[in-house]
């Protein structure tokens, strides 16, 4: 009989909770600015890396919570380099690519825009290819690496609508992995970012 009470009265303080709960998540939609809170933002966009990363592009992609925290991913494409190879007839090609998570809190600021620091984790990948005319064209992989890497940055947005617009500033640091990257000097670089997007 006892353990029948208890259960009843764990019941009932869960029913109590998640009432309260859906209460704070309704208050807190009614209270948010509009196109941004309990909407997925997708953005794509062009992007520029220090040491040789050069000019890419990506896409970055989430949820701002209702508390304003900001749940998401990138995916970011370097194009490198490639030059010629001196004493031969060829080409050396760089080329980096990164996938990872984010979390990160949006302030406002004021009507439209946005401040969001913003911590990641994933992976970068690295690969060099070479191609010489010696007997024939000939080409090999001297640098094909992945390694883990942790990113701090910060993100400005301007949403207006369904639309948003942003520039962002990272430092990405290759944290397990990075004896691989020390020819390349990619252990650690800036990335400098613009992007557009929608708000569904």
């Amino acid at each position: 009989m006892k353990s029948h009470s208890f259960w009843a009265t764990v019941a009932s303080l869960s029913l109590i909770a998640c009432n309260a709960f859906a209460q704070d998540l309704e208050d807190a939609e009614d209270e948010a600015s509009p196109g941004r809170m309990f909407k997925m933002q997708l953005q794509t966009g062009v992007r520029y890396g220090t040491r040789d990363l050069n000019l890419g592009f990506g896409a970055r992609g989430g949820f701002l919570l209702p508390n304003h925290m900001w749940l998401g991913g990138s995916f970011d494409y370097f194009l490198g380099f490639s030059h010629l190879i001196e004493a031969s007839t060829g080409t050396d090609n760089y080329r980096v690519w990164s996938l990872g998570g984010e979390v990160g809190y949006d302030f406002d600021l004021d009507e439209g825009f946005s401040l969001r620091p913003y911590l990641g984790l994933g992976l970068v990948h690295a690969d060099e290819t070479i191609c010489a005319l010696i007997d024939g064209e000939r080409c090999f992989s001297p640098v094909n690496v992945n390694a883990k890497a942790c990113t701090l940055g910060g993100l400005l947005r301007y949403t207006i609508g369904i639309f948003s617009v942003s520039g962002d500033v990272r430092r990405r640091s290759v944290v397990e992995g990075w004896h691989l990257f020390d020819s390349a000097a990619w252990s650690s670089v800036w990335v400098f970012g613009a992007e557009a997007g929608v708000v569904f």
